[in-house]
């Protein structure tokens, strides 16, 4: 009877402490949701869908707040928060979707915050950061968005840096000539 009970009892405990990381977790995402979006009141249309596609494509790596891989791995299970196994230096930067999901590793880089002063002005251009992003995001799987949702997800970091005036719609025509070097930078 005491085993069972002993047994009972460890089930149980580990329930409860999976459900409190579980709830952890989903509350510090919610806190980054919050602020993201009290961030996207009043934005534009093609601000919205970037930070949708942020959030599913981005966040991850980047943060829900785009501060980068420290806040990213907040939203990791505890004992995940320092793995060096899934994202480690060494592991092959491109693989086959597939043998991400059975061996669950990729090399994850070194993400950035996506947010801050100078963050994006080494970029020179709105192109040349969408041409970036384009070509090498998401690590795992390079290419694999729409051009559209590129320009989506650029203009809402554009947005997210001040770099984005009122409710201007990027475009592949008007990136060119969209410097980002802030003022007194040059």
């Amino acid at each position: 009877m005491v085993i069972r009970f002993g047994l009972f009892g460890l089930l149980f405990l580990v329930g409860v402490t999976t459900l409190a990381i579980s709830q952890e977790m989903q509350l510090q995402d919610l806190a980054g949701a919050d602020r993201l979006l009290g961030f996207l009141v009043g934005k534009s249309e093609q601000v919205r869908r970037g930070a949708e596609l942020y959030d599913a494509n981005c966040k991850v790596c980047h943060g829900a707040t785009a501060q980068g891989f420290e806040e990213a791995k907040l939203a990791f299970p505890q004992e995940h928060r320092k793995c060096t196994r899934c994202h480690r230096r060494g592991n092959p930067t491109l693989i086959d979707w597939n043998y991400i999901q059975d061996h669950d590793m990729f090399d994850l880089g070194d993400p950035p915050a996506l947010r801050g002063a100078e963050t994006l002005s080494g970029f020179g251009t709105a192109e040349a950061l969408y041409q970036y992003v384009r070509a090498t995001m998401p690590r795992y799987e390079p290419g694999r968005l729409e051009d559209a949702e590129y320009l989506d997800i650029t203009a809402f970091m554009l947005e997210l840096n001040g770099m984005l005036p009122g409710n201007f719609t990027l475009s592949m025509e008007n990136s060119a000539g969209m410097s980002l070097q802030r003022v007194g930078d040059e």
